[in-house]
């Protein structure tokens, strides 16, 4: 006798039987994990450079990552967590200690970190910067951000410092207030300063900061 369309026995061979899509069971790899993550980082470095430290919403980076929001928690403790990430991997991406590894001397190396800073495609780093310094005086965790990037950063220059200037420390304050103010060049722009001009000028006071 064959079974109705609405048998129990029926049901259950339409359940075995396949629907012609697979589905993808299991964890994501490594690499998907990974490339999540760098989206992540991106998306927060660029909401924390327009927005600041508390106008940087989970749900604003999870929509420029392409993500959903439990998605960040995948990967990260916590808001402040992820932004501190983003903000550490982004000032990374300018390789400043890179230039100054390679620099023959300091002048070079100032010269060198005040073009990439002022290279146009460079307008999300300088806005970063404004914000993590800004940042720092607000927030512990931004601050102790901060002190390991300028740690690094005087360890890597110290041998390279002359002391008939004065002390590596105030040396290398120096040479980063001059990079903090060029990072506010968009402020400026209604002066229309040429670039080039700012760079020339620029290595001529690195050169007698320094000398």
């Amino acid at each position: 006798m064959p079974h109705s369309p609405s048998s129990p026995e029926t049901k259950r061979k339409k359940k075995a039987q396949p629907s012609g899509k697979s589905k993808r069971l299991g964890k994501r790899t490594a690499s998907e994990s990974r490339a999540t993550q760098q989206a992540l980082l991106k998306a927060a470095a660029a909401e924390f450079s327009e927005h600041g430290l508390n106008g940087a919403k989970l749900e604003a980076i999870a929509e420029r990552a392409g993500v959903t929001k439990g998605a960040i928690y995948s990967h990260y403790n916590s808001r402040e967590d992820l932004l501190v990430q983003a903000c550490r991997s982004a000032l990374r991406e300018l390789n400043l200690f890179e230039i100054a590894r390679n620099a023959p001397d300091i002048e070079t190396f100032i010269y060198e970190t005040l073009v990439a800073i002022l290279a146009p495609e460079n307008r999300a780093f300088r806005m970063l910067n404004i914000e993590v310094h800004l940042s720092a005086t607000r927030s512990d965790v931004m601050a102790e951000l901060i002190a390991e990037w300028h740690t690094e950063g005087l360890a890597t220059l110290r041998d390279r410092l002359s002391p008939k200037v004065g002390t590596p420390e105030v040396i290398f304050s120096m040479i980063n207030f001059l990079f903090l103010g060029m990072s506010h060049v968009e402020a400026l722009k209604s002066i229309n300063a040429d670039r080039d001009e700012l760079l020339q000028l620029s290595k001529k006071l690195a050169d007698r900061l320094v000398s």
